[in-house]
């Protein structure tokens, strides 16, 4: 099929993708065909303990996780076929061919040298494989046009001379957008998905996750070791974030391939199933960043750690369970309104005293002084205005403003237990988007979890369907650094109750990495 690049952008997204898993999904988006299928069979887990006791060196040197890709599934869902065109060393014929193909218009994907790409950052400076598309060849001016999302929006063009032996790396990698293919039936993707569930069940081993969570609750968790790298290498190119990556990858697409056939087929049971993967995803992105954070501050809390993975390897187990015990047409559905809450002006509004439990200063005047938001003398510079200074206006006098979650209870006071039926939050994450949860205490003594989704600080703008309440600058203590210029938010996320009992108690979150600066409850008198 004639593919039509005119008025294409690119488009990076290098928070999950590398750049070959970049190049497959511009172009499923380009078509307009899409792509999940093609990274199915990519859950995966395997952490080699006996290697670490006797080998010893850092936890991620005896993780293995590799993605792997499915051309069939490809095919079968998307209607794009992947075939290796040739392997290196290329000779006169066969870059004749990849010229060819690229006149005859099948899109190519091929590994080459950093040093050579001229739109590139690393331009005549350093060698490293990367993968670009080319799309097209111009035989007047003996030029190729091409795509590479991660260091251009724009279609580049690259001297075909270029691509000779010396610059191009292993495989090329042929695209073929098929002009009709069958759409797979519901009880394909059933079967395909049982398929897949088998896969995930023999090499993703759940008592590995357990044994790293055992590993690091007795022994703790060495920071400086793991973060061990060459000195011209950046901290996140480390063994153990880069095998985070890939896990985290693996789960992300099993989760939006499920929720694409929720969508597809209009199946409940799919989007269930996405649901839950999803979850999974989200606590080890929670890991992820705890890690980041750990990195600069050089000090992580190794019982929390180990508790987060155990929880992990509990989910994944149970989600495994479901894929292969039950019948993906009869689950039970989730339940709770998908809608955002809506709130009317006859709520009641019943604010927390929750100052007694604040441990963290975030707002100060110009210079810093004693706030220091992050652990790395970053601040929230107070001389900036709020955007709803009826929800939320910073108080500068205070030691300290807000709690940086440590799994602090709130107990409410006699008057105020009762019934509600939103919880509002005004608070924001850093180092990225937090997932965690709430612990709502019935008078009953029953526990329902709640979601807490939070947006970073710094984020272009929110993400799961908070407002904004503060607007300002990143201040930093050390005058060594760039001037103050990074726009940060707070934001007020509300949080719907299902359960219609009287609340005694909120159990915030193990989550240092998301800051509350305040908690109301809301009762909208509609029992």
């Amino acid at each position: 099929m004639k593919i039509k690049y005119e008025s294409f952008i690119p488009v990076s997204d290098t928070s999950v993708h590398n750049c070959f898993q970049d190049l497959i999904a511009n172009i499923g988006q380009l078509t307009g065909r899409g792509f999940e299928m093609f990274f199915s069979d990519s859950w995966r887990f395997e952490f080699d303990l006996q290697g670490f006791l006797g080998q010893g060196g850092a936890i991620g040197e005896h993780m293995k996780v590799e993605a792997e890709y499915s051309n069939e599934y490809f095919q079968k869902y998307h209607g794009i076929a992947v075939s290796h065109l040739l392997a290196n060393p290329l000779n006169h014929k066969s870059f004749a061919e990849v010229l060819l193909n690229l006149e005859e218009g099948f899109p190519l994907i091929i590994l080459i040298d950093n040093y050579i790409i001229p739109w590139g950052k690393d331009y005549l400076k350093t060698h490293s494989p990367h993968y670009i598309m080319p799309i097209g060849y111009d035989r007047d001016t003996n030029t190729v046009q091409c795509i590479d999302p991660i260091f251009s929006k724009n279609i580049e063009v690259l001297p075909a001379d270029l691509l000779n032996e010396y610059n191009l790396r292993e495989v090329i990698y042929k695209l073929d957008v098929l002009e009709k293919y069958e759409e797979p039936s519901l009880m394909d993707y059933i079967q395909d998905i049982k398929s897949l569930s088998q896969r995930i069940y023999s090499e993703n081993h759940v008592e590995d996750i357990a044994s790293l969570s055992k590993l690091i609750g007795e022994s703790g968790f060495d920071v400086l070791r793991e973060f061990s790298v060459d000195e011209s290498a950046d901290f996140w190119n480390c063994a153990l974030l880069l095998s985070l990556r890939r896990v985290i990858f693996g789960r992300h697409y099993f989760s939006k391939i499920l929720n694409s056939a929720s969508l597809r087929y209009r199946n409940k049971d799919f989007y269930f199933l996405s649901t839950e993967a999803n979850s999974i995803c989200k606590q080890w992105e929670n890991i992820r960043l705890l890690l980041f954070k750990a990195y600069y501050t050089k000090k992580i809390n190794s019982k929390d750690l180990s508790k987060r993975l155990l929880n992990i390897a509990v989910l994944e187990e149970q989600f495994i369970d479901t894929l292969l015990n039950n019948d993906l047409r009869t689950l039970p559905h989730p339940t709770g309104s998908l809608t955002p809450p809506v709130k009317r002006a006859s709520d009641i509004h019943v604010n927390l005293n929750i100052e007694h439990l604040f441990n963290n200063k975030g707002f100060a005047h110009n210079e810093g002084y004693n706030a220091d938001f992050t652990g790395l003398g970053e601040f929230l510079m107070e001389s900036h205005s709020a955007v709803n200074a009826k929800k939320f206006t910073p108080d500068i006098q205070k030691r300290f403003d807000n709690i940086s979650c440590a799994a602090e209870t709130i107990i409410l006071p006699p008057e105020k237990v009762g019934y509600y039926d939103f919880i509002s939050i005004i608070g924001c994450a850093e180092w990225g988007d937090c997932t965690d949860s709430l612990q709502v205490v019935y008078e009953d003594n029953e526990v329902i979890l709640f979601p807490l989704n939070i947006t970073d600080w710094a984020a272009e703008k929110p993400r799961f369907g908070e407002e904004v309440v503060w607007e300002g600058i990143c201040g930093n203590k050390d005058k060594e650094k760039e001037p103050a210029s990074m726009k940060v938010y707070i934001y007020d996320q509300t949080i719907k109750i299902s359960k219609r009992k009287k609340i005694k108690e909120i159990k915030l979150p193990q989550c240092p990495n998301i800051h509350i600066f305040s908690i109301e409850l809301i009762d909208s008198q509609t029992r």
